[in-house]
């Protein structure tokens, strides 16, 4: 069980960085990836990962580009409050 579970860990650390490496060559803001590929690349705790994917199911979305992920990470106003959140904070 050990051993799988390292291979496991092993293996998702050997994308995560042949995705990272492929986002870092495309070097374009506007791209899109396919969720699960972005989500592992970013590197996410499982939770977070799994409420993520969660959403864009919800959504009908299977690709993003780094440049709505970078977005969803920037202060917005609410709607009908007098505050500003984060869209991914409300995810």
């Amino acid at each position: 069980m050990i051993e799988r579970q390292d291979a496991a860990k092993r293996s998702l650390t050997e994308r995560r960085t042949r995705l990272r490496e492929e986002i870092r060559a495309a070097d374009d803001l506007e791209r899109m990836w396919p969720l699960e590929d972005l989500i592992d690349a970013v590197g996410l705790i499982v939770v977070t990962k799994k409420r993520l994917m969660d959403h864009f199911v919800a959504t009908g979305k299977r690709q993003i580009s780094l440049r709505e992920l970078m977005d969803m990470c920037l202060d917005a106003p609410v709607e009908g409050l007098d505050f500003m959140m984060s869209p991914l904070l409300r995810v």
